[in-house]
């Protein structure tokens, strides 16, 4: 198979729209709440009720990474607030919120081959009394 070099775009990541961190969007006299059997459930993501200080209120469903690191306590409650929301569509075409771990926003690690030197890979070759050792360490 020969190669066959194109230009590619960009990687994307998941079609989302950031809709604030979970503090941003409760504001301020908010408050957060679990379920606690929901909390206790580890065979299902986390849902978190989010109430503003009118007294409106949504439920919005963490990722499956969020849900376990909460639950572990990787995540405290103070950096649940910072993470964002996101507006997601599902594979079958709907919307919904989604509590998300911050994207890393490392891409791809690259090196220009110009900054490279180049250098020969050489197999080390097995004489006598390197199997021989190796025969008799093993033994």
């Amino acid at each position: 198979m020969a190669l066959n070099f194109k230009v590619r775009d960009a990687q994307t990541t998941v079609n989302a729209t950031s809709l604030g961190t979970v503090s941003n969007a409760v504001g301020k006299g908010g408050s957060i709440d679990f379920i606690p059997s929901n909390l206790m459930s580890t065979d299902r993501r986390l849902v978190v009720i989010l109430k503003k200080a009118d007294g409106t209120q949504e439920q919005v469903v963490c990722s499956q990474t969020v849900s376990d690191g909460f639950r572990a306590k990787e995540i405290s409650l103070n950096q649940l607030l910072g993470l964002d929301i996101k507006e997601q569509v599902s594979s079958a075409g709907e919307l919904y919120n989604q509590i998300n771990m911050p994207n890393s926003n490392a891409g791809l690690i690259s090196y220009a081959i110009d900054d490279i030197t180049v250098e020969e890979f050489k197999v080390e070759a097995l004489t006598e009394d390197k199997i021989k050792n190796l025969i008799s360490v093993s033994l």
